[in-house]
């Protein structure tokens, strides 16, 4: 499996939102499917008991980057649900 960079996740957000997406692209957004592997192995190395080092800072730069995506998904669609309203 390869190993992301910490930063991979932001950098592929900060990516992301300097396209200018609409408020819809960013409530689907999700990460790379290269991410989406390389979170899964951290998840599995975790339950496992065998995280490094660099493995937990690197799953804990994704575990805070996912939440701050996730409220911001979250504030936008209660946005346009009140808009819809």
């Amino acid at each position: 499996m390869a190993v992301a960079e910490p930063v991979a996740l932001l950098d592929e957000i900060i990516e992301f939102l300097a396209k200018k997406p609409t408020l819809g692209e960013i409530v689907t957004f999700r990460p790379s499917e290269a991410l989406e592997e390389r979170l899964e192995d951290l998840l599995d190395k975790n339950r496992a008991g065998i995280l490094s080092d660099s493995d937990r800072a690197e799953l804990d730069t994704f575990t805070r980057t996912n939440h701050f995506m996730s409220m911001l998904q979250m504030r936008i669609e209660q946005r346009l649900a009140r808009h819809e309203s």
